[in-house]
Order: C-alpha cells, then structure tokens, then sequence
C-alpha cells in the first residue's frame, strides 16, 4: 500500500529533533507524495587540500621555496535519491545503500534547521531555474554518505518547485586536515518549464 503525503521539497536531513521550541522544517513538503518515487542527480565528489592524490604540481612560494601540491582528486557518478519510506512525521530517503531522514519539524535553536540564506539562478542543460538557497549542519551520517560517522557537515540545498523532488543541487562540505565535498546536481527527467521567484 502506497503512503501519501504533500506534494513539494526534499532535503533536510539533520539530526530529527526531540524537544520544546520546534518549528517547521522549510524543506520537507516538496518530494514527490509516493513512496518509491526517485530523481537522480549527478554526483561530483572531490576531496583536496593536501590528500596524496595520482597527480602533483610544483610551484615556488614568495620565498622562492618550491613547493609540492597534491592536485585535487575528483570522482564523478550518477546517484538515483529514491524515497523509500513516507508518513507525516519524516521521509527516509536512500541514496544508493545509504539513507537519510528529513524531518518535518526541527529544533529552532540548532544548526540542523534550514536557514534561507539567499536566492540565485542556476542552469543545467538550456533550463534556468529560480532557486531558494538553504544552509543547515548535519553529520556524515545523518547526510546519508557515512552510515555510522559522526563528522559534522555543512549543508546547501538549492530548491526550487519546478522540478520533480524540488532539490536542483545538493552540496556537503567538510574540512579536517583536508576538505572533502559531495555535490548531487539534478539530472532532469522531462522538459520543465523554469519559474520566477515572486
């Protein structure tokens, strides 16, 4: 039996909140109503900043050091996001053999509630489309990469209502002795028609 919900966003996964002062999360109501439903994005993961990588580049510095540097290393694949679980409270998404849940509601007072940080235009393929752009923190885990690591993250959504699913691109980033980065972006299934922000 199929489980159905609002019509609208996808992409909030932070920790699912437990306590007073909760508000509604901006990014819940926009995925697809059925569970099953999928979108693919294509994924983009680099990891930099001093990583032994295949390749090197020598430079020289102000002191006329010479100076090695690992070249970033970047792994391209096709991701499918398929909701596989849906009720009123939280959507589980998986993301190959991983899975993230976006909550409904979240903690006002965290990180893990999606702020609106600005608005921008982004192409892909001959579409424009007019995006909503949303920061929160989450953790590898909870961002559905690492099933049992707790890093924190910082996370970007990109989301606009005229596309399947509502996210265009998703991006999280984290640094400890070097930066790793994961970016999904949609991969259109049909022709849309791209709307202006009012």
């Amino acid at each position: 039996m199929k489980t159905h919900i609002p019509a609208a966003i996808i992409l909030a996964f932070g920790p699912f909140a437990f306590g007073a002062d909760k508000v509604d999360n901006p990014l819940f109501p926009l995925w697809p109503s059925t569970e099953g439903a999928e979108v693919q994005f294509e994924r983009t993961v680099t990891v930099s900043g001093g990583v032994p990588s295949s390749e090197t580049v020598k430079r020289v510095n102000k002191n006329g050091d010479v100076v090695v540097e690992f070249k970033p290393s970047v792994n391209k694949e096709r991701v499918t996001y398929r909701l596989s679980k849906a009720t009123p409270e939280e959507l589980t998404i998986m993301v190959g053999k991983y899975s993230f849940v976006i909550p409904a509601r979240v903690e006002k007072e965290t990180g893990a509630a999606p702020k609106l940080i600005k608005t921008e235009h982004l192409k892909i393929g001959d579409k424009t489309y007019a995006c909503k752009v949303y920061a929160y923190t989450a953790s590898l885990a909870e961002a559905g990469s690492q099933p049992t690591t707790d890093w924190p993250v910082s996370a970007t959504v990109w989301v606009s209502p005229d596309v399947r699913g509502g996210v265009i691109r998703r991006k999280l980033s984290y640094t400890m002795k070097a930066s790793l980065d994961i970016e999904d972006i949609l991969v259109p299934s049909a022709p849309e028609k791209a709307k202006v922000l009012k």
